[in-house]
Parts: C-alpha cells; sequence; structure tokens
C-alpha cells in the first residue's frame, strides 16, 4: 500500500499521481507482476538526526509515512533504520535541519 496514496486503480490499471509520489519504492516491491521497477533500489539513504540539532518538535515523527522516528516532545528522536524508506519528507521538514540523509 503506498504511505501517501500516491497510486489508484483505475480499469484494472495502476495510475500513479507524481504530484503526490514520494518516491519511496514500495509499490515496486508489491507489485506482483513486477510492473513498476523502483529506479532508486540500492541508492536510497536513510534519515539520521542529529542529537545536538534536534529539539524534539515531533514534526518528523508526524510527516514520516512508515511511523520510522520516534521520540517524545522535547526530547532528541530517533530512526528506525529498518522502517525508513528514504523519502526525505523528514529532511524537508525539519525546521532545524537536523536531519541528512546518510
Amino acid at each position: 500500500k503506498c504511505p501517501v496514496q500516491a497510486i489508484t486503480i483505475q480499469n484494472n490499471l495502476a495510475r500513479i499521481d507524481y504530484d503526490k509520489c514520494i518516491n519511496c519504492g514500495l509499490c515496486a516491491t508489491v507489485c506482483p507482476t513486477k510492473a513498476i521497477q523502483d529506479l532508486m533500489a540500492g541508492m536510497r539513504k536513510k534519515a539520521e538526526i542529529n542529537p545536538e540539532l534536534c529539539i524534539g518538535c515531533t514534526i518528523c515523527a508526524k510527516v514520516c509515512p512508515v511511523q520510522a522516528i520516534a521520540g517524545e516532545l522535547k526530547q532528541v528522536h530517533n530512526v528506525d533504520k529498518d522502517k525508513c524508506i528514504g523519502c526525505e519528507q523528514c529532511v524537508a521538514k525539519c525546521p532545524k535541519k537536523a536531519i541528512e540523509m546518510t
């Protein structure tokens, strides 16, 4: 299932809304016919939070489409690297620029 609902099925065909798509590659991993290919496979990086810059605002956790970021308000947050899909939504929204893709 697309974490941002960028894919709809119309007349048995998958339609991708590229304005919504975050290039996470999840659709390619579940497509039974392999009609969707993940062009970023093997190149996608994972989010990493700099504890010196993180203010624990929770914005990153709220925007993560797969709940890979956790933490309490006003405490440094953590990224579950196994869950992170490399979509960079957290990087784009972090007000302190405390998140990098590594």
